[in-house]
């Protein structure tokens, strides 16, 4: 593939190369959205949807419950130590962020390797080409990350 499309011999033994098709949707900005854009939002959202989550459930773990001293409702002890457990080993560790931190290396290696075959492909300069292009998605990512670290 080059920036003219795809290289392809002729039948007729000449050793003429033909460019067949315009290899930039196809080779270039499909795979870029589905497997680079599309996830930097899924997982901006998930960071921010999990910010949330988090700064609820210190907010319940911290804070006086309105029927804790309510003598009409009755909570059997076990099951809220049980669900307690079970919360405080997704959230209290934020397990579920650290996930996201390892899908958001691997959308950032992806973008990278994207921005490596296009300097392959089109023998661009990364910074004087498409910086906007090449910086846009991991500033995003960092961004979505020190933005939701704290409650």
């Amino acid at each position: 593939m080059t920036y003219m499309g795809w290289v392809v011999k002729t039948h007729n033994g000449t050793g003429k190369h033909e460019y067949l098709g315009f290899p930039d949707i196809m080779v270039v900005v499909l795979p870029h959205l589905f497997f680079v854009v599309l996830p930097a939002i899924l997982v901006t959202a998930a960071l921010a949807a999990e910010r949330g989550i988090y700064r609820e459930h210190i907010l319940s773990n911290s804070g006086k419950k309105v029927d804790d001293h309510d003598p009409k409702i009755q909570r059997a002890v076990s099951y809220d130590k049980q669900r307690s457990r079970l919360s405080n080993f997704w959230f209290g560790k934020r397990r579920i962020r650290k996930v996201l931190y390892v899908v958001c290396l691997a959308i950032c290696w992806k973008h990278f390797m994207n921005c490596r075959s296009l300097m392959k492909a089109y023998e661009m300069n990364p910074i004087l080409h498409f910086l906007g292009y090449g910086l846009s998605i991991p500033f995003l990512l960092a961004y979505a990350i020190f933005g939701t670290r704290a409650i």
